[in-house]
This record gives structure tokens, sequence and C-alpha cells, in this order.
């Protein structure tokens, strides 16, 4: 859990729609530094847009009959090219730790707002979830650690930092992501009617606690420490 894994939450990343968090998680998860502390992810790993759309299919488990989360190829080589566009992602080469010089891609890793996330909650994250999960779980993480306990917000605004409207839909998609990341421990809050200035009433959220360990996690790590001969 020591291997932590850089998630940005910088508008050019967090407020594009286009821009599917998996891919990046992707890249996070077989990323590597070179002698220059670069972040890279080796290409002679199966980085080309159909290695990395074989690996994130994962993600789309069906459910009576239709997918959780609608991901194509096509969709994986347009964030790709989105990403490079951004300046998030390029491709060159470099010296690793061992001393071989290797084609690989660079990820951006001088980000003024970000938060590191524990590898197997990453992985677990892009493996259990869709759509935004990432992004709205880092930017409670990062409320949180900075705000404290008791940080209030509203499904309005976890939907407006990535770069939705407050609209039926949306609120349906924060409920259900709100629920998965309590439902496996990473986040707890409260809810309660507030009022604003012109006196209507308004629902509100105040975080009770933000975690980066999954629930269950731990045990585990622990039995396959138990059995490992």
């Amino acid at each position: 859990m020591n291997n932590k894994k850089l998630i940005p939450l910088e508008g050019n990343f967090m407020e594009n729609k286009k821009l599917y968090d998996g891919v990046w998680g992707f890249f996070q998860m077989n990323s590597y530094k070179d002698k220059e502390g670069n972040t890279i992810v080796y290409k002679t790993k199966d980085t080309t847009p159909t290695g990395i759309f074989n690996s994130i299919k994962r993600i789309v488990e069906y459910k009576n009959g239709k997918p959780k989360y609608n991901i194509s190829l096509s969709t994986v080589k347009r964030n790709i090219d989105l990403y490079k566009r951004l300046g998030l992602i390029w491709e060159g080469k470099t010296t690793d730790l061992y001393g071989n010089e290797v084609d690989c891609y660079f990820l951006q890793n001088d980000f003024k707002y970000y938060e590191l996330i524990p590898y197997d909650t990453l992985r677990f994250l892009l493996n259990s979830t869709n759509g935004v999960v990432i992004k709205i779980y880092v930017y409670l993480l990062n409320k949180y650690k900075w705000k404290g306990n008791g940080y209030q917000f509203t499904k309005k605004e976890l939907g407006e930092c990535v770069g939705y409207t407050n609209n039926k839909n949306t609120n349906t998609m924060i409920d259900d992501i709100l629920l998965n990341l309590k439902n496996n421990g990473l986040i707890n809050w409260v809810e309660y009617w507030d009022t604003t200035k012109d006196g209507k009433p308004t629902p509100k959220h105040k975080l009770t606690f933000v975690g980066t360990t999954v629930k269950g996690m731990e045990k585990v790590v622990e039995r396959e420490k138990e059995f490992k001969f």
C-alpha cells in the first residue's frame, strides 16, 4: 500500500467530460520512475490503444444483460489522443533505473493540485466502478484532507466539478457514486437540510470520513500472507 499513484485535481482533467479517468488510471497503475524522476510507462508493455482497451474493458460488467458502463476501443483511442493534446501524456525515449534506453509514454507529474492514492485502491476502483468515480473520490479526499471533518457539499457541486450540470440524471449518478464509495468504506457522510440566502430549503451533505483503504482489503492482504509458502 506504500506504492501510491497520482490523480490530478486540475480543471483540464477533472472538468473535461470526454476524459475517461480509467485511461489515466491504467497508465498510472503501470507507471514507473526513470533516472530523471519522470513518470513513465514502458511501451514494451501493451500500452497500445488495443492493449489498454483489453485491460480497461474488465470494468464493463454486465448486469441484467446490459453493460454498467459502455467503453469501446474508439473511446480509448480518442482519450489517448486527447490526453496527448492536453499535454498530460506524450511519447519519447528515456533511460530507466536499470540504465536501459527505452521507448515509453511520459505522464505529467508536476501538477499543482493532485492527490496520491494507494495502488490497491486505484486498482479496485478501476476494476469495480465506472464513469467518473475516481474523479469524485479524489475530489472528496482532497476536501476532507484540507477542510476536515464536516465539509459540506451538494450533488450540484460534485456534478460541476466533473463537468456535469445539475439535472435529474446527474443527481442520480452522484447518488449512485456516493453510495458505492460509502459501501466500500472509502467515504461516509450525513444528509441534512439547509436554507439558501433567499430562505429556500436545500439538501446538503456533510463529510464525516474519507479514507484510502477499501473495506475488506486489509483482510485480503492478511490472507495472502497467511497462505504464502
